[in-house]
């Protein structure tokens, strides 16, 4: 567990920088300089591609997550094939993407003509986009495996963000029009690729190779057996992910606007996410090398202080959404404006989601990852009639509603299946001292007085539910893990000894 803490503590720095960035610019700066409809494009724009990215992989990260820790085992690095391999799947998939893309283009662009007509001429724009998100993905997984997830997160947490704050400022100071910058920022991926490329091949010492191997001939049949799967279960989870902006696009009313709105109050809420995406990067290849040695006691201790932790850092920024909620107003453009309970239902979703640690990558590292698959299966045909319908009528909040729907029923499907098949199940008497300790300092610091001055009223809130908060979890000793992190913090900032 202990590089699990330490590349999680760094990734979580690295991503809390980039969460800052990202949201000046999504926060601050996109809605000044661009119509609802041009902020939703981008969105649109991003979200389509990356499930484009999850189809022509076809589950190769999955692939290489799994299957990783036997190749770095019993074979040299230029004699490994599973990058060259999966590499190869790759391109295959993305020319298979292209001829779909010319084919059906004048069907795909019908469906959103009329509410998004936007869309229309920035449709080639999805290949770019796709290429290098796919192409990144399928390095990152190699970085995963290598224990390199730090500078993989970087580049993806902040160095894109920084790319995209530069397109801006070039946007804001007439350097480039809107096509320019939908251009630029449709090639976002194109440096992080050259710089984790040549990172990965010094430091380390990776190749790609084409040659099938020992290993591969030997693990042939079930990476086949998986990888049946496990296209099916990438694009099933992308496709969890990103309905609600299609659906929006393509139903809602409003169009390209309403994905607007729905990725300004996303990305207030995903600051939420941040904890789970520095984890994951650590814990994936710690728990596939944990299934393969069967060292259940690992496992089960993964899981259970990843939830406990995750929860902690959940519960935190939920806290301080909810607190200042009554700020946001004074945020946006009046164009821009926010619905509080949208923010707050999709903050709550967030919230479930932690709740149950890393459940799906437990399942999806193991040799029951079929149960996996089939759950994503169930789950997304119910998560696109439950968000087809609500979105068709109740526009964003319906987004918003099935969104929570089809996460409760997805966790608890992994949860029971965990811990009646496993006996894992991730929950202990600390996690209900850390509801108590959430729920009562939210409490408290919701009905302070409120400030004048709304930045100040935000900064002295945010300022006495965090001491509340973080002085209880030391108090009653909730996590070691957290402890350990904050006493480090404290001793750099020489607050303590």
């Amino acid at each position: 567990m202990g590089i699990v803490r330490r590349h999680s503590a760094y990734s979580s720095v690295i991503t809390m920088i980039g969460f800052a960035i990202g949201a000046f610019n999504i926060l601050i700066i996109f809605p000044r300089l661009m119509t609802k409809e041009q902020l939703g494009l981008t969105r649109l724009i991003m979200e389509a591609g990356t499930m484009v990215a999850a189809l022509c992989s076809v589950g190769v990260s999955s692939i290489n997550n799994k299957f990783f820790p036997y190749y770095d085992k019993y074979l040299h690095n230029k004699k490994n094939d599973l990058a060259g391999l999966s590499l190869l799947i790759c391109l295959i998939g993305f020319t298979v993407f292209l001829l779909i893309a010319m084919l059906f283009k004048g069907y795909v662009l019908s469906k959103f003509a009329k509410n998004s007509p936007l869309f229309v001429p920035y449709y080639y724009l999805l290949i770019p986009i796709s290429f290098s998100y796919l192409i990144f993905t399928w390095l990152e997984s190699f970085a995963w495996g290598y224990k390199k997830s730090i500078l993989s997160n970087g580049l993806k947490e902040a160095f894109v963000r920084i790319y995209t704050t530069l397109l801006l400022i070039s946007l804001g100071l007439g350097l480039i029009n809107f096509n320019g910058f939908m251009t630029g920022f449709t090639f976002s991926y194109f440096m992080p690729i050259l710089i984790l490329s040549y990172y990965l091949y010094k430091k380390a010492n990776f190749r790609i190779g084409f040659t099938p191997s020992s290993i591969t001939k030997r693990l042939l049949r079930p990476m086949k057996s998986f990888l049946s799967f496990a296209i099916s279960g990438t694009v099933i989870g992308m496709l969890i992910r990103t309905m609600d902006t299609f659906f929006l696009a393509g139903f809602s009313n409003n169009g390209l606007g309403d994905v607007a709105i729905f990725t300004i109050a996303t990305y207030i809420t995903m600051v939420m996410d941040i904890p789970f995406r520095s984890i994951v990067s650590s814990a994936t290849p710690v728990l596939a090398n944990s299934w393969r040695v069967k060292d259940l006691g690992m496992i089960k201790t993964i899981y259970s202080k990843s939830t406990l932790n995750l929860l902690i850092v959940g519960f935190f920024l939920f806290g301080c959404i909810w607190i200042n909620l009554h700020n946001l107003v004074h945020v946006f453009p009046e164009n821009y404006k926010i619905d509080r309970v949208l923010i707050l239902i999709m903050s709550i979703t967030k919230l479930i989601d932690l709740g149950t640690g890393l459940n799906g990558h437990v399942l999806a590292t193991s040799n029951y990852w079929k149960f996996e698959f089939f759950t994503n299966l169930v789950v997304s045909i119910l998560a696109i009639v439950i968000n087809g319908i609500l979105i068709k009528y109740y526009g964003l909040m319906g987004a918003a509603i099935g969104s929570l729907i089809t996460i409760c029923i997805y966790n608890f499907t992994r949860f029971i299946f965990l811990w009646l098949k496993f006996g894992l199940q991730p929950f202990n008497w600390n996690n209900f001292i850390l509801l108590i300790i959430a729920v009562g300092t939210m409490y408290i610091t919701y009905y302070l007085p409120f400030l004048q001055n709304w930045i100040l009223d935000g900064i002295v809130r945010s300022l006495i539910f965090t001491c509340l908060f973080i002085g209880l979890i030391l108090k009653f000793k909730v996590s070691d893990d957290i402890i350990i992190l904050i006493n480090t913090i404290l001793r750099n900032l020489r607050i303590i000894k």
